[in-house]
């Protein structure tokens, strides 16, 4: 086990994830005026579960809430619901993309790493853009692309004239709460489920009409989309497939068996899940517990990943080191057990020896100070932000994380990899059991395995992994999709 004492025990989790997906069968038949909720919240009620059993991360320890914040949030969605509002896109397009904000920074601007390396590969197309935390990044210009921030100022100013449905709201988030209790042996806000319920509710009440009728006057055919499982896109994955339109979901992260999107205890046929998921590799395939029929999952690449590998490695040259370097993959829900046991790595080994970098997630750019310990901040830990991560990985020795999709991506460098045995670990166990991974549960056991470990793999083929050729699988697929709706 790790330091820290809120670290769940692997089997501990694997088997409460295995109780939850045995007793949530019931809930996808509750429903609120024609919306049948469960499917929608479960994602993030799952994660409000975990929170409260203290084995993930708070969400609002990671931003802030002061009203500076608020205002700039409310000043963003005014300004991208004028200047690229969605009820302007009315031109016709086989393929609407449904993205994020940029999430990679590039020289002037920010690009999507899912969308935007097949995009330029593609001539015809339109994109509606989620904002990411409530903000959006200087992107690529995009001729056919609009952001969906009115959606929510639309949800926000007509809920008033669906009040009478509150009553109903409340009363199944009552229900939850005592299944919660019952079942999980959890307590949970029902604030905050009704919270959850109301939101994809009056997505429904009052998004349904007005989408259905944009993707209809846009003749859509075929949806890409990053992330199924955010409500505003499943409403949309919802309205497309009544209409006939094939909703494909790129890969964007974990999707092992103990991650709830991916894992259901029945072959359930849900109208929100997408038909068909591009994934990273033929792993992914049957690292999860859909069932046949549910989703059509098509091995295809990350086009990202592919192409930004195979550029470092024609133009990377090894530095000259004087120590040892021990990168640390960060992962944001996790950070109250890395960063206790990274603490006492950099207490432990010879700061002459060897130098620890700690490369933060995304989430943790702009928060991590009111996250880890002052003791963490004043240590001999290098945090990295902002950073090539491919370089970081090549320059480092050791590799250390717990269930990042990063820890996948690492694999093609060839590094001693440890994994800590804390929650998440779970998601891909099978690297330790396959002998690409060490595993951990301690600070003394990282520092055993880094003076006496080599390398754990003897290749560097992560095929199974990172399917190639992503590009052209991407196309060739769609192309295909788009002829048989012709026909």
């Amino acid at each position: 086990m790790s330091d820290s004492s809120y670290n769940a025990g692997l089997q501990e989790a694997m088997d409460f994830f295995d109780l939850f997906l045995d007793q949530e069968v019931p809930l996808f038949n509750r429903q609120i005026g024609g919306l049948y909720y469960w499917h929608p919240l479960r994602f993030h009620f799952y994660e409000m579960v975990l929170q409260s059993k203290g084995w993930i991360e708070k969400q609002d320890r990671r931003k802030s809430t002061q009203k500076i914040e608020l205002i700039k949030i409310a000043f963003s969605l005014i300004q991208h619901t004028i200047l690229h509002n969605w009820r302007s896109d009315a031109s016709p397009s086989d393929l609407l993309v449904m993205n994020v904000t940029g999430n990679v920074r590039e020289t002037h601007c920010y690009s999507d790493r899912y969308t935007d390396p097949l995009l330029a590969h593609l001539s015809s197309f339109s994109v509606w853009e989620q904002p990411a935390q409530w903000r959006h990044r200087e992107r690529k210009p995009c001729a056919n692309h609009v952001d969906l921030d009115s959606l929510h100022a639309e949800s926000f100013l007509l809920q008033p004239f669906y009040r009478k449905w509150e009553k109903a709201i409340r009363a199944e988030a009552a229900h939850l709460a005592d299944w919660a209790e019952t079942e999980l042996e959890v307590r949970l806000s029902i604030k905050k489920i009704a919270f959850l319920i109301r939101l994809s509710f009056m997505y429904h009440k009052i998004l349904t009409a007005p989408i259905k009728r944009r993707l209809i006057r846009k003749k859509v055919r075929c949806i890409l989309m990053v992330n199924h499982y955010d409500p505003i896109k499943m409403l949309v994955t919802r309205i497309a497939k009544s209409l006939g339109i094939y909703v494909i979901e790129l890969q964007h992260g974990n999707m092992g068996k103990y991650h709830v999107p991916f894992n259901f205890k029945d072959p359930l046929t849900l109208a929100d899940l997408p038909d068909e998921i591009f994934t990273f590799g033929s792993y992914w395939n049957r690292s999860n517990r859909l069932h046949p029929g549910q989703i059509r999952l098509t091995a295809t690449g990350m086009p990202f990943y592919e192409e930004q590998i195979k550029t470092f490695f024609e133009t990377y040259r090894p530095p000259q080191k004087e120590k040892k370097v021990i990168l640390i993959i960060s992962q944001w829900t996790i950070a109250h057990v890395l960063g206790p046991i990274v603490l006492k790595l950099a207490k432990t080994l010879d700061p002459s020896e060897y130098t620890i970098q700690y490369k933060m997630h995304p989430y943790e750019y702009n928060n991590w100070r009111q996250v880890y310990s002052p003791e963490f901040q004043q240590s001999s830990v290098q945090v990295v932000c902002q950073a090539d991560l491919y370089k970081l990985m090549a320059d480092s020795d050791v590799h250390i994380g717990v269930y990042s999709t990063a820890v996948m991506e690492s694999l093609v460098f060839n590094k001693i990899l440890i994994l800590l045995e804390s929650y998440g670990l779970q998601f891909i166990l099978d690297l330790v059991e396959t002998g690409r991974a060490h595993l951990a549960g301690n600070a003394d056991e990282v520092i055993d395995i880094i003076q006496t470990q080599k390398p754990t793999a003897s290749d560097s083929d992560v095929s199974i992994y990172w399917e190639k050729d992503s590009i052209q699988k991407m196309k060739d697929r769609i192309e295909e999709i788009l002829s048989r709706l012709e026909d």
